[in-house]
C-alpha cells in the first residue's frame, strides 16, 4: 500500500491566467477552465498547449487527457494523449476546487497542409478507450442529438479549445 502526502498549501485555489476561457465540463470529473495555445504554428513546428482544469471530484479510475489538432475533415494531424501534468497530477489525487495546469506538446509534420485546424481535448479510460461525455457550449462531437433534451447544454466527447494557422 502506497501512501502519497499531498501539501496543501501547494493547492491551486485561484484560476491561472489563460488565453481562452473554455464552456466544457467532463462529466463529474472537472470542468475545462481554459488553455493556454498558440494561434499559429510552422509546418514541422511544436506547439505547447496548456490545459487548465477545475476538479470537481477525484476519480478511482486514471483518465488520460488527449489533445488533437483536426484538419478540416476531420482528421487527426496531431495529438498528445498523457496522464495530466505529464503524470504529476493523475485524476485519482484531484481535490474539489483546485485547478490543476496540463501542459502538452504536438509535434506537426513537416509536410503539414496550410490552413486552418480545429484544437480539442478529451479525456478517455485508458483500460476502455471511452471518453467522458462533454457539456457545454464548446462541446465537440455530438454523441446523441436525438436523445438531447430542448435547450440541454451540447453534448460531445471532447471539447473545441482554438482554432490554429499553418502558414
Amino acid at each position: 500500500v502506497a501512501i502519497r502526502a499531498r501539501d496543501v498549501d501547494a493547492l491551486l485555489v485561484e484560476p491561472p491566467a489563460t488565453d481562452r476561457t473554455v464552456d466544457a465540463r467532463f462529466g463529474n470529473l472537472g470542468s475545462l477552465h481554459g488553455v493556454n495555445a498558440p494561434e499559429r504554428v510552422e509546418p514541422g513546428g511544436t506547439m505547447r498547449v496548456e490545459a487548465v482544469w477545475l476538479a470537481l471530484a477525484s476519480s478511482q479510475t486514471p483518465y488520460k487527457v488527449t489533445v488533437q489538432l483536426l484538419n478540416p475533415v476531420g482528421a487527426v494531424v496531431a495529438q498528445h494523449d498523457g496522464e495530466p501534468a505529464s503524470g504529476h497530477r493523475p485524476t485519482t489525487s484531484w481535490l474539489p476546487g483546485e485547478f490543476i495546469v496540463d501542459p502538452h506538446e504536438l509535434i506537426l509534420s513537416p509536410d503539414t497542409p496550410a490552413g486552418t485546424y480545429d484544437l480539442i481535448v478529451g479525456v478517455y479510460d485508458p483500460r476502455t478507450l471511452r471518453r467522458l461525455d462533454v457539456t457545454g457550449g464548446d462541446a465537440f462531437g455530438a454523441l446523441d442529438d436525438e436523445a438531447a433534451s430542448p435547450g440541454a447544454p451540447p453534448t460531445g466527447e471532447a471539447a473545441v479549445v482554438g482554432r490554429v494557422v499553418v502558414p
